[in-house]
């Protein structure tokens, strides 16, 4: 028996006491070659839980196979690391699903430093 690459995109999520959520944020098989597609579903999920609307949810993580991208939010810092630089940078290529959360999103993070790797990392504004 070969192993076998998952076709579905996953995103996941983990608690503030570092527990994994028992079922994943949203799963899909619709337009699995589409990777910016992919990334903005998870920008929403990540934007979503950086302006405060995903109660103890901490880290989200987005799979299709293996990690593609982690968010970790953490007091004054948000961090996101992809697998590599080419996926790092579809996260400014790419847009939220629904682009509810964007303009809340930037009226409390500001990028700190954008994909020079494979991390970009935003500082929490001050009010």
């Amino acid at each position: 028996m070969g192993s076998q690459v998952s076709t579905t995109w996953y995103i996941y999520s983990r608690e503030e006491n570092d527990e994994w959520s028992e079922t994943p944020i949203a799963s899909t098989l619709t337009r699995e070659e589409d990777v910016n597609y992919h990334i903005g579903r998870f920008k929403q999920i990540v934007y979503k839980m950086s302006v405060g609307k995903l109660q103890n949810i901490r880290k989200i993580y987005l799979y299709h196979g293996w990690r593609v991208v982690k968010a970790v939010m953490e007091e004054n810092e948000l961090r996101l690391e992809f697998t590599d630089k080419t996926t790092a940078e579809k996260w400014w290529e790419s847009d939220e699903e629904c682009g509810v959360f964007s303009k809340e999103f930037d009226k409390k993070w500001k990028v700190r430093d954008g994909p020079s790797s494979s991390k970009i990392t935003y500082d929490l504004l001050k009010d």
